[in-house]
């Protein structure tokens, strides 16, 4: 019986490995791709889940206005401040975006309008103000009650001119 049970297993390692390996025949190859017969299998970043952006909201807390991003996970961003100080630019690696558009009810203290572009490694969320601003450091907050991950950026108006050049900065949060 156990010599049985050898030899079955044997015929399948055996059948197993000629599937999956290429034999070569003269200028091309006898074989078979596992990927070809199951196209949902694929590299392990495709089992990976990108982090989803849910929702964004916008208050007006005494002088400084706050951009809540809901997100389903953790990520990273970078974010930078134009020129002039009245556009944010926060890009984002690998998200699935899914928030609704900008509409009225988001026109909120500096903010006059966002917008997300979505690109091949992620996207861009871009802020507009009504006025220069610079950025507290965006924090990550970690569920509570009925509220998931969120990210809370604080836009604040530039105390004096060029607050905003010492607000340039890489900011990554941890997994």
């Amino acid at each position: 019986m156990g010599l049985k049970k050898w030899r079955l297993s044997a015929v399948h390692i055996f059948v197993i490995s000629s599937i999956l390996t290429c034999i070569p025949q003269g200028l091309g190859a006898l074989g078979l791709e596992i990927s070809a017969l199951y196209p949902t299998w694929g590299s392990v970043v495709n089992f990976v889940k990108k982090p989803t952006v849910t929702d964004v909201r916008v208050e007006k807390l005494g002088n400084k206005t706050r951009v809540v991003i809901h997100v389903s996970r953790p990520t990273n961003l970078r974010y930078d401040i134009s020129a002039n100080g009245t556009a944010v630019f926060l890009q984002f690696p690998n998200i699935k975006w899914i928030a609704s558009p900008f509409e009225p009810r988001h026109s909120n203290g500096k903010v006059l309008e966002f917008r997300y572009s979505p690109g091949s490694n992620g996207g861009h969320f871009n802020i507009l103000t009504d006025g220069p601003v610079s950025i507290n450091k965006p924090t990550l907050l970690k569920p509570s009650g009925k509220y998931g991950y969120r990210i809370i950026i604080d836009l604040v108006p530039e105390s004096y001119p060029g607050q905003r050049l010492l607000t340039r900065r890489v900011n990554a949060f941890s997994k």
